[in-house]
């Protein structure tokens, strides 16, 4: 079965107007292409000038924390020295009191050998006195 297409009468009218309307309608679908494009090509732009931005303000940070880093550093180091010159100095210290105290001390007996020595001969000498009152009066008494 076979069907004849649908004949439909011409108007010319008709024809140049809906010709009319589809030139108007592609002039505005050209300007909102146009706009839309412009649109996107702006955000393009500022999304470029955004991540341009960003990796220059993370370029930024980066300096600036490896700059702290490296300041961190020279004061660890500082510090490190000063930590090792305080010890050095204790040391020194510690050993010249210790140096100090010993030489103290090797006077101090010195000293007290001296005071024994002279304590010693002190009652040698009272014991020979002694020994000297006694025979006397021994010798005193036997008279």
């Amino acid at each position: 079965m076979s069907v004849a297409p649908y004949a439909t009468p011409v108007n010319p009218d008709r024809a140049r107007e809906a010709l009319a309307e589809l030139e108007a309608g592609r002039g505005e679908l050209e300007h909102f292409l146009e706009e839309i494009f412009g649109q996107w090509e702006r955000l393009g732009q500022q999304c470029s000038e955004r991540q341009r931005a960003t990796v220059a303000h993370r370029q930024q940070i980066e300096q600036q924390l490896r700059e702290q880093a490296e300041e961190l550093r020279r004061q660890r180091a500082s510090i490190e020295e000063e930590k090792q010159r305080i010890r050095e100095q204790v040391r020194r210290e510690v050993s010249e009191a210790a140096a100090e105290f010993a030489e103290a001390m090797v006077q101090q007996r010195r000293q007290m050998a001296e005071e024994r020595a002279q304590w010693l001969e002190e009652i040698t000498r009272m014991r020979q006195l002694l020994e000297l009152v006694a025979r006397r009066g021994t010798a005193t008494s036997g008279k």
